[in-house]
């Protein structure tokens, strides 16, 4: 798939677009913000109400799949998530940006600060 067809999830605190900004933990993002890169369309995933505690069971990898996600890009997500993810060949990518539009700059001219997110073990973050 082309770069510029992608389409993105981003883990947000806020439901503003691409002035979202970035959560530091994709399991307890209470909004993921999915950005058409084609197009630059963004529009926002929120957890239901039916939330197995704060652990990103509320943003299962289907839900991605149905969207179309091909990339996540955050700061911090659990080896669990990461394993599913990439089971489903959605990659995953950390970023340094404080928000949505920030990330997309940097995923768009694949920055080096674009490696692996940080790893959190347990539910203890």
């Amino acid at each position: 798939m082309k770069t510029e067809s992608r389409i993105l999830c981003i883990p947000t605190i806020e439901d503003k677009g691409s002035e979202s900004r970035v959560s530091e933990h994709f399991g307890r993002a209470p909004h993921h913000v999915l950005v058409e890169l084609r197009t630059g369309e963004t529009r926002s995933l929120r957890k239901d109400g039916g939330c197995d505690g704060d652990h990103g069971h509320c943003m299962p990898v289907d839900v991605m799949l149905e969207n179309g996600v091909d990339v996540v890009v955050c700061k911090g997500i659990g080896k669990g998530a990461i394993n599913r993810l990439m089971l489903n060949r959605i990659g995953v990518l950390a970023t340094a940006a404080t928000d949505v539009a920030g990330v997309v700059e940097e995923f768009r001219e694949r920055s080096e600060t674009m490696g692996q997110p940080r790893v959190c073990s347990g539910h203890h973050h």
